[in-house]
């Protein structure tokens, strides 16, 4: 839909004012968004078109991957952080992603190099950010958090050296207590109980903003969770990440939650976890 957009709005016809309106509805049904009663903004400039594609990416992200619902005391990333560290990012990933990802997301690092973006607690170099930016860029995102998840071997290795970087950068961004929040677009609170400790192996994205989570999980047309996670060691990208609107913070592979709550309200289930260790 954002793509045939893209063509009316660069497009030479004179009137585009219906079909900008027509798609523009069309991309509001297609997303779970929480307008209420009020009509959303038609989609009639590239920066906006630009700005929902990375909106989206971020729903993909945040709501649409799959989470662990239990802890089977697995470590798939045993020994990582003892392995040499990669001079550059088209290092780590070399054959893993196309080239073009790696080249737009080092040169975005450049840039992020150059402001101290994130107020890093040591200098990082654009290959660092560019690790963090090529995870936000959805190229990779999918089939990482896969293997992560499924403990397969080849897969990790395969990716093994590019998480070596982005851990290492994740480590140079300041890390605080604060709550963030995650809609997720399946129920789990059957598979959730209060007091279990579940260690999420994938890199998770969360947004601080409980209002952008919070309308990710009502605008679900089926069944949602809503997660408040109190954490101790996500680092906040929002200064990083291609799309800086959504407040968006990772939490790197390994980290481990405590269910303090469940509740079920309508389709609605909300959970409460509290990081309480790393397994990396």
């Amino acid at each position: 839909v954002l793509e045939e957009l893209s063509a009316v709005i660069e497009g030479g016809k004179k009137n585009k004012s219906a079909d900008i309106e027509r798609l523009s509805s069309q991309f509001f049904t297609l997303i779970p968004t929480n307008f209420g009663r009020q009509k959303p903004v038609p989609i009639t400039t590239m920066d906006m078109v630009n700005e929902k594609d990375a909106q989206l990416k971020f729903f993909l992200r945040m709501g649409f991957e799959e989470v662990e619902t239990k802890d089977d005391g697995r470590i798939p990333l045993a020994g990582i952080n003892e392995l040499p560290l990669p001079k550059t990012l088209l290092e780590s990933i070399a054959g893993a992603c196309p080239s073009s990802a790696v080249t737009s997301s080092v040169k975005k690092g450049e840039a992020c190099e150059k402001k101290k973006a994130g107020g890093p607690k040591r200098p990082m170099t654009k290959d660092e950010y560019g690790s963090i930016l090529l995870y936000t860029s959805n190229a990779i995102y999918r089939e990482l958090n896969r293997v992560l998840r499924e403990e397969d071997k080849a897969g990790i290795k395969k990716y093994i050296r590019y998480l070596r970087l982005l851990l290492h950068a994740a480590d140079g961004l300041p890390a605080k207590p604060v709550q963030l929040y995650r809609g997720l677009g399946v129920d789990l609170s059957k598979q959730y109980k209060v007091g279990q400790t579940i260690t999420w192996w994938g890199v998770s994205s969360c947004t601080s903003d409980m209002q952008v989570a919070k309308n990710f999980a009502h605008g679900c047309s089926g069944e949602s969770t809503l997660v408040t996670l109190d954490t101790k060691t996500a680092c906040d990208i929002s200064a990083i990440s291609f799309y800086a609107n959504e407040k968006e913070s990772l939490l790197m592979p390994g980290t481990q939650l405590k269910v303090k709550s469940v509740e079920k309200k309508g389709k609605v289930a909300n959970i409460r976890l509290e990081e309480v260790g790393r397994a990396v």
